[in-house]
């Protein structure tokens, strides 16, 4: 356990020098990288903090030294001095040896730190698990399906996305959502939605499910999870979610007219109002 801790703190020690890099750049970043590369930037960072690549790089060992042979010098035996009394040795009593105290107990050992990091990992699990549990329960009895829409099923072909998603209308939803990386359900938050709001109110949320963009953050959470006591991977995890928005955003918009992109920003701005 103790050479685990050891090797997430390294970790986490590069990763988060990465991160700060980036942190340092994001002025930069926002200004000249597109949305795409940024996201797989932060991801970067937060791949370095899981994977120990710095294993994978060789280090060049020195060559052995070679041992240097001097000729050796015959010894010759100095003549054996007289037995006398004079120089008969003497000998002394042995000296008395004195009581070793006892080493005392460490109240605070590295196995004590390693305890302490698995115990964060668990809080921080439960918690996210908890909360999401809690949501999916709420989502489940407070809301009315719809298997099959039809703006959805023509959204998802023009997406070229085989599955069917289904729609879930949830009222106290503040915003609308993605939810759910392996069983996907978009979320709404009133079902009377104009018409040329919720059809781009679909478009982004199922670009999210074809970019992979919630598998995606919810990776980063458990890498978060593991380095819950390292500040630079909360702003890490943030944000890449930033990323992954203006990545969506820039996907939706790629193909639009003008007159459509400005419908597209007027409804994200009626939803931030909201």
């Amino acid at each position: 356990m103790h050479d685990l801790f050891q090797t997430v703190l390294l970790l986490s020690g590069l990763g988060g020098g990465l991160g700060l890099i980036l942190l340092c750049l994001k002025p930069l970043l926002v200004r000249w990288v597109p949305p795409r590369w940024q996201t797989w930037l932060w991801g970067l960072a937060l791949v370095v903090m899981v994977l120990p690549v710095y294993q994978w790089v060789p280090v060049s060992q020195p060559a052995p030294a070679v041992p240097v042979i001097q000729p050796q010098a015959q010894a010759v035996d100095p003549p054996a001095p007289a037995q006398t009394e004079e120089n008969t040795p003497t000998v002394s009593p042995a000296p008395q040896e004195e009581p070793v105290p006892a080493p005392h107990p460490q109240r605070f050992s590295p196995a004590h730190l390693s305890l302490l990091w698995l115990a964060g990992v668990g809080a921080f699990l439960a918690f996210l698990l908890g909360n999401y549990g809690r949501f999916l329960f709420k989502i489940h009895r407070k809301s009315n399906i719809f298997p099959e829409h039809p703006l959805v099923e023509d959204l998802c072909r023009e997406l070229n996305i085989r599955r069917t998603i289904p729609l879930r209308v949830v009222p106290e939803l503040p915003t609308p959502m993605l939810v759910g990386p392996f069983f996907p359900v978009v979320c709404l938050p009133d079902p009377d939605l104009p018409q040329e709001h919720l059809r781009m109110i679909l478009l982004h949320e199922l670009t999210h499910y074809k970019r992979k963009d919630l598998l995606l953050k919810w990776l980063a959470l458990l890498v978060n999870a593991l380095h819950w006591f390292n500040p630079l991977a909360w702003l890490l995890t943030r944000n890449l979610g930033q990323a992954c928005e203006d990545a969506c955003d820039r996907d939706v918009t790629w193909n639009m007219t003008p007159q459509e992109r400005k419908q597209y920003m007027y409804t994200i701005l009626t939803l931030a109002q909201r």
